[in-house]
């Protein structure tokens, strides 16, 4: 389902695209939370994109850790962005260590 939203998404079919990333989102895929969110507050509907970050994240996503935080960010709220972008780091740093867990 992503790679169909990803090449919908490259070819400028931005609902199409929406449309697959939110049933791959709904279906548990972190990674396609993160691009939904990505594709909602690209068109400004920050509310919903905030709510897939927060799913991803919670999920273990970091881009969607690092995404939300700059969102929290702009608004004011540093300390939760500051976390956020302290456990995105942790999770890249020590990936490669786990073996992609």
């Amino acid at each position: 389902m992503t790679v169909l939203a990803l090449w919908l998404e490259e070819a400028g079919e931005f609902e199409k695209a929406e449309t697959w990333y939110r049933r791959a989102a709904e279906a548990g895929y972190a990674r396609a939370m993160f691009d939904l969110g990505y594709v909602l507050a690209r068109r400004d509907a920050l509310a919903e994109a905030e709510d897939w970050y927060r799913r991803a994240a919670a999920q273990g996503d970091p881009n969607a850790m690092t995404n939300l935080g700059l969102m929290l960010q702009k608004r004011g709220e540093h300390a939760e962005a500051q976390s956020l972008f302290r456990r995105a780091e942790d999770i890249r740093y020590y990936r490669p260590f786990l073996g992609g867990l």
